[in-house]
């Protein structure tokens, strides 16, 4: 996988557009385990979060059924997808950031897949704008998430209004 970018996801990103783990063909689509974690809490929900977190979670476990998570599997797109747990001890976060903060453990992660693992590209790719802007502060390629995605409140709901005069 010489050169092939990694693309790490957030929460948000997945929360947002499930299909976001095939949005990256050729490449490689990270999600820490912090990001299950958190996605794990939306599953319950009557919403389309709710639905988008259970279509994640089916997802992922589809792949697990066919082969380790943890040093990846290929998906349909030509990607691989995996899950990185990445330690705690080691993430360099400047001390001001909150590591309960979800978006700082996403940040560690990046930290750590930056500094120990190989050179390949590495982009964090997230909704929140204070995350790309300190992942930019510390030396970490970020983007948001783009998508052809039409929002609900968008889609035609099955009927519409036709102003009309009487005669007519």
């Amino acid at each position: 996988m010489t050169g092939t970018t990694r693309y790490l996801l957030d929460t948000n990103v997945l929360l947002y557009d499930p299909d976001a783990l095939l949005a990256y063909p050729d490449g490689e689509v990270i999600v820490p385990i912090s990001v299950i974690e958190e996605i794990d809490q939306f599953k319950g929900e009557v919403t389309e979060t709710g639905r988008n977190a259970r279509l994640v979670s089916k997802a992922i476990d589809a792949y697990r059924r066919t082969g380790s998570l943890a040093a990846g599997v290929s998906q349909p797109n030509g990607s691989t997808f995996r899950v990185h747990i990445w330690n705690h001890d080691s993430a360099a976060l400047p001390r001001e950031l909150d590591m309960r903060r979800s978006g700082n453990r996403v940040l560690a992660c990046a930290l750590q897949l930056l500094e120990h693992e190989d050179a390949r590209p590495l982009v964090l790719v997230s909704q929140d704008t204070n995350i790309r802007i300190k992942a930019n502060a510390m030396g970490i390629g970020a983007v948001s998430y783009e998508s052809e995605r039409t929002p609900a409140s968008e889609l035609y709901d099955g009927w519409g209004r036709v102003e009309a005069s009487a005669s007519e």
